[in-house]
C-alpha cells in the first residue's frame, strides 16, 4: 500500500514544488502552482507569502526609505500593486499564476539571502560602481574638489547614458540577495558633509530626481571654520527627503580607525550613530569609513554598533560593489573614473524565469528559509518518478537509497499524522490490486479537494471524484 511520488531533482530553474510544514503534528504538503486549490494549507500559507510579496511591490518615490512618510498624491499606484496581490489571493483560478509568474523568482530571492554580511553570488557577477564625492565648491581647492558645473556636467553624463542611479537600500538588497537592479545602476556617494553638499549637490540631485548617500562626520555640523559644513537644520531638510540616505562618518573623521584603542574606536563609531539618530528622528543604517582605512576590529565594531552595511575607499584598489570583501566593506570608485565605470555598468543577470507549467528538464534547486517561525523548504526542477514500496514505510524510509531530493506521500492525501501509518482517502492495495474507498466520512470532506496525477511527463491537478478517481 504506500505508493511514493518522488521528484528526482537535478538543478536550479525555480518552477513546481513549496513544502509547507508548520510547527505541530500536522504536515501540509502543497504545490506552489496551485496554492489556492489546496484548502486546508492555503489561508495561512497565503498570509505569510503576502507579507512577502508586499515587500517585493514597487514603493512609490515616497515609501522607499523610512526617513519620511509617503505623499498622499504617491499612493495610487502603491494602493494598485495591494488591490492587484488582494484580487489573487481572492481569486486563486484567476490570479495564482500570474503571482507565480511575476513574484516567484522575486520571492525566491527574498528567501534565500546570502547569510549577512556576505554578499550573494549572484550579485558578485554585477558591476554596479559606487562614485565617491567630496567637497562641490566654485573654486577648487584641491584636486578631488568638483565645481557645480562639473558636477552638474557628470549628473548629465549619467542621464546621456542610460544610467539609473539608485539609494544604498537597493544596493544593500541587491548585495544580499541577488536581485537584479537596473540595467546600468550607479550609487552617487558625497562624503564629510561639506556646505556645498547642501547647497549645490542636494538641489541639482533633485532636479535630476536621483538618490544619494551623505556621510557625516558629528563634529563639524555647523563648523564653517576653513570649508563650510551643512548645519542640523539643513541635514534635518536634506534627511526628510527621501532620496536622500544619511551615513555616520564618525565623530571626528580619525585619520586611521585602526589606530584607536576599543574605547575611542566605539565612540566614533557608535554614538556619531547615536548622535544622528537623535538629531534627526531616522534609522542610521549605513556606516563610511574615514580615509576608508579598516581592519577586523574595526569592522566588527561597526557590526556590534548595529550598521547594516559600510562604505570604504582605496585608491589603488577600487571595485565595483560585487566585488567587495563583504557588506561592511563596500567598495567605491573616486568620481575622476565616472566616464570608466559608466561604460562597465550593468545590474546582473535577470532571475530565472517562472511559469505555471512544469519544465521536466530544469535542474535542481533547493531554498530552505523560515517566516514568522515557520520553516519553508522550496523545492523546484528535476523529473518526477514514482516508487512503490513494499510495505507500510514513512516517506524517508522509501526514500532512503535513492537519488531523491523530495518526496511526496502517493496516497493521494497522505497519512493522517506524520507519526503513523494510517491513509486517508481512496488508496492503491498492493495486496489485492484494487483501490481501498477509503473512510466513508472523512471521503465526503475530501470530494472537491485538489487530486495531483503525476507521470514522469505532465502533471495534472484535478478534483477529486470518489466515484470516477478511483482505478
Amino acid at each position: 500500500m504506500g505508493s511514493l511520488f518522488t521528484q528526482m531533482l537535478q538543478g536550479n530553474t525555480p518552477a513546481t514544488g513549496l513544502r509547507f510544514q508548520p510547527r505541530g503534528q500536522h504536515t501540509q504538503l502543497a504545490s506552489i502552482d496551485r496554492l489556492g486549490n489546496v484548502k486546508a494549507a492555503r489561508p495561512l500559507l497565503l498570509s505569510k507569502l503576502m507579507a512577502v510579496l508586499l515587500l517585493s511591490l514597487p514603493l512609490p518615490a515616497g515609501a522607499q526609505t523610512s526617513n519620511a512618510p509617503c505623499k498622499t498624491a504617491e499612493l495610487p499606484p502603491f494602493v494598485n500593486g495591494l488591490t492587484q496581490v488582494a484580487t489573487w489571493v481572492a481569486e486563486p483560478a484567476v490570479g495564482i499564476d500570474r503571482l507565480v509568474e511575476n513574484y516567484g523568482p522575486q520571492l525566491t530571492a527574498y528567501l534565500s539571502p546570502a547569510p549577512w554580511p556576505d554578499i550573494h553570488e549572484r550579485a558578485r557577477m554585477a558591476k554596479v560602481p559606487v562614485v565617491m564625492y567630496h567637497d562641490i565648491l566654485p573654486e577648487k581647492e584641491v584636486f578631488f574638489d568638483v565645481t557645480p558645473a562639473e558636477f552638474e556636467e557628470h549628473l548629465r553624463l549619467i542621464q546621456e547614458n542610460g544610467l539609473t542611479p539608485i539609494s544604498l537600500d537597493q544596493l544593500t538588497t541587491h548585495l544580499r540577495t541577488g536581485l537584479p537592479l537596473p540595467e546600468k545602476p550607479i550609487l552617487l556617494s558625497f562624503d564629510d558633509g561639506y556646505g556645498g553638499h547642501y547647497e549645490y549637490v542636494y538641489p541639482l540631485l533633485k532636479k535630476y530626481g536621483y538618490p544619494g548617500v551623505f556621510s557625516i562626520y558629528t563634529s563639524k555640523i555647523g563648523d564653517n571654520q576653513g570649508r563650510s559644513h551643512v548645519n542640523w537644520e539643513q541635514l534635518r531638510q536634506m534627511a526628510a527627503d527621501p532620496q536622500v540616505t544619511i551615513a555616520a562618518h564618525s565623530i571626528s573623521h580619525p585619520p586611521d580607525l585602526r589606530a584607536l584603542p576599543d574605547d575611542q574606536l566605539q565612540q566614533e563609531i557608535g554614538e556619531s550613530k547615536q548622535l544622528l539618530e537623535s538629531e534627526l528622528g531616522i534609522a542610521i543604517r549605513y556606516f563610511t569609513y574615514p580615509t576608508g582605512l579598516y581592519d577586523e576590529r574595526v569592522s566588527r565594531l561597526v557590526r556590534e554598533a548595529g550598521y547594516l552595511a559600510a562604505l570604504t575607499m582605496n585608491d589603488l584598489d577600487e571595485r565595483f560593489a560585487g566585488e567587495s570583501e563583504n557588506l561592511l566593506a563596500i567598495g567605491r570608485f573616486g568620481q575622476s573614473r565616472l566616464e570608466d565605470v559608466i561604460a562597465q555598468a550593468w545590474g546582473g543577470p535577470e532571475l530565472p524565469k517562472w511559469s505555471s507549467g512544469f519544465d521536466f528538464t530544469s535542474p535542481i534547486e533547493r531554498t530552505e528559509t523560515t517566516i514568522d517561525n515557520t520553516p519553508f523548504i522550496l523545492i523546484s526542477g528535476g523529473k518526477p518518478i514514482t516508487i512503490h514500496a513494499d510495505s507500510r514505510y514513512q516517506v524517508p524510509e522509501i526514500v532512503e537509497g535513492t537519488e531523491a531530493v523530495a518526496a511526496v506521500d502517493g496516497g493521494f492525501f497522505s497519512l493522517k499524522f506524520l507519526d503513523s501509518n494510517e491513509m486517508i482517502g481512496p488508496v492503491l492495495s498492493q495486496n489485492t490490486g484494487n483501490f481501498l474507498p477509503g473512510t466513508l466520512g472523512e471521503n465526503r470532506i475530501l470530494i472537491g479537494r485538489p487530486l495531483v496525477m503525476i507521470i514522469h511527463q505532465a502533471v495534472k491537478f484535478i478534483p477529486l471524484d470518489q466515484q470516477k478517481n478511483s482505478t
